[in-house]
């Protein structure tokens, strides 16, 4: 058996208050019950500024009484105190007063409370927390708990909605009275902090008394359903109480990104997921990435994928313990490009430099506004840098002109060197005119670059065109 507590925190903000002195005073109690047999509760408060403060008094009263001035259950200049061995059974309200070095005492600040947890729950057939579809009678089976219990058949549906008012582990048992036409392969659906799990009952057995359906971790603030579907005739099935008793409290795991990168990606690029996760009170046992686009990713705390779809994606990861409890999901935005299947740089992109003078050609067809020309060893260069690695054609463009040059040099720079080549300008103008194949690694930049010929030849500097081929 699990040993049994609570972990409730209760928090409160006080008002102003004032003294003759116009001492301020404002409190933020915190209350750390400790276990479910007895109460010792902590509380803190934010500290007041006054020069002349000398110190707080907590007093407390159980529900009904009155407070104890003369007798404070605390009194010091800390900004936090214990209140040992209280009955966990019982409400308690707590204020708090300050005092200043004259002795001058302020009124109470507003009240925070304890509020007994109540360690089972039972919700019975008719209770506000149920509900149903069909028609479902009174039985006259005996044993009820309550005041009856209720049958039906065919697809009727009676549900029990739990809200915890505490996080942790219940037991789930169910009571149900026996009848000889009761079925015997009833499904109850426990729904549950992890999910829901079916647990079929038969109702010719075990009547009248309560039947454990395991253990279930709820969260607070949440509402859960156990629901029960009727069987089809000539088979009853019963519905009558439903009880969840607090086993233990559990400290839910939380999911942290380490890291996702690169983002932004392209379409195809290795991207490396990397996460991990705390427990206050356990371990980490497992984990789930998941994308919106994509669905699942992985069960893993780390991995790496190329198959990611282009798109903006809203990354999802939690973490599991080591009792089957998942952490809230965090989540991150990586977007994932197409790859470019173009690239063009012109003359006059920002990608571009020069040695010497090169003036606009009066040559027509340029790739765009114009072109350029110059002569006698001025040099005219365009820098790529690729943001996905691979196999690139590149492709030159250039206006013809009765001057131009026969036999231009292109040195071209690419992953494994410098590939030189030669081109005739007087050939082939105003289009694109392939020069070759290279592999180009993302993130480095590369040079072609085009020298002008010794006069009377001109040289063109137009635009190159890289397009991705593949990997």
């Amino acid at each position: 058996m699990k040993k049994s507590y609570v972990t409730k925190c209760l928090r409160t903000r006080f008002s102003i208050f004032r003294f003759l002195l116009l001492l301020t005073f404002a409190i933020v109690f915190f209350l750390f019950p400790q276990n479910v047999y007895s109460l010792d509760t902590t509380l803190v408060w934010d500290p007041n500024s006054e020069e002349n403060l000398d110190g707080y008094r907590i007093f407390y009263r159980e529900d009904g009484q009155s407070y104890d001035y003369e007798v404070p259950a605390w009194e010091g200049s800390e900004t936090t105190c214990t209140i040992y061995n209280l009955d966990d059974n019982t409400t308690y309200y707590f204020v708090a007063r300050a005092f200043d070095t004259d002795g001058l005492e302020s009124g109470n600040s507003n009240e925070a409370y304890y509020q007994p947890f109540e360690p089972s729950i039972v919700i019975d057939n008719g209770d506000p927390e149920t509900s149903s579809t069909g028609a479902w009678s009174v039985s006259s089976a005996s044993g009820w708990h309550g005041t009856n219990s209720v049958w039906s058949r065919d697809g009727s549906i009676y549900r029990w909605t739990f809200s915890p008012s505490v996080s942790g582990y219940y037991d789930v048992a169910m009571w149900w009275t026996t009848w000889s036409s009761r079925s015997t392969n009833v499904p109850v659906i426990i729904e549950h902090a992890a999910g829901s799990t079916v647990v079929n009952i038969n109702q010719q057995l075990n009547g009248s008394q309560w039947n454990s359906l395991d253990d279930y971790f709820f969260e607070s603030g949440s509402s859960y359903n156990v629901t029960i579907t009727a069987q089809p005739g000539p088979s009853s099935t019963c519905a009558d109480a439903v009880r969840f008793n607090f086993i233990q409290s559990n400290d839910p795991p939380t999911a942290i990104i380490d890291y996702i990168t690169p983002n932004p990606a392209q379409v195809g690029e290795d991207v490396t997921f990397s996460g991990y996760g705390e427990d206050p009170d356990g371990s980490i046992t497992g984990y789930s990435w998941e994308s919106n686009i994509d669905g699942w990713l992985s069960d893993l705390s780390s991995f790496t994928t190329s198959s990611l779809t282009e798109g903006t994606h809203t990354i999802s990861f939690k973490v599991q313990d080591d009792e089957g409890i998942w952490s809230e999901a965090v989540t991150q935005a990586l977007v994932v490009s197409a790859i470019p299947t173009e690239i063009i740089t012109d003359n006059r992109d920002a990608e571009t430099s020069q040695t010497g003078t090169w003036k606009v050609s009066g040559a027509t067809d340029p790739y765009r506004a114009d072109s350029v020309y110059s002569r006698n060893g001025a040099t005219f260069t365009w820098h790529l840098t690729p943001s996905q690695s691979g196999i690139y054609e590149v492709s030159m463009r250039w206006t013809a002109w009765a001057s131009r040059s026969l036999n231009v040099p292109v040195d071209i720079e690419h992953s494994d060197g410098v590939a030189t080549v030669y081109v005739d300008q007087q050939e082939n103008g105003g289009q694109w005119n392939v020069q070759g194949q290279y592999y180009f690694e993302s993130g480095t930049t590369y040079d072609i670059t085009i020298t002008s010929q010794p006069y009377p030849s001109s040289t063109c500097a137009d635009a190159i065109k890289y397009r991705y081929m593949y990997r």
